[in-house]
């Protein structure tokens, strides 16, 4: 990661940590948007430790953003098509399945 990227994701870190470090409910709509893959990564192992202890929805269209989670919550079109673990949703190999070979 080049020295400004590290600056910016170093900076990423520290705002999501101050931010988000009193709270016990975590509510983040897309909080990875517009990000690049490696400073998103900085940004997911911060949330991965805030999120410890606490209730957390995430609203996500990069999977990889919460394949740690509990339990996901597909929708389509506002409805909600499947539900279950990251290991159960690949196993019934469906929307969830397929949006992750797209990525």
């Amino acid at each position: 990661m080049s020295g400004q990227k590290m600056s910016c994701a170093n900076n990423i870190k520290r705002y999501v940590e101050a931010v988000l470090s009193n709270t016990s409910i975590l509510l983040l709509d897309e909080v990875t948007g517009g990000l690049d893959f490696e400073v998103e990564g900085v940004v997911q192992e911060a949330l991965d430790i805030l999120r410890l202890g606490r209730s957390t929805i995430i609203i996500a269209r990069r999977l990889s953003l919460i394949r740690n989670a509990d339990y996901i919550a597909v929708m389509e079109v506002g409805q909600l098509v499947e539900m279950g673990t990251h290991e159960e949703l690949l196993a019934i190999d469906g929307l969830y399945a397929e949006l992750l070979k797209c990525e």
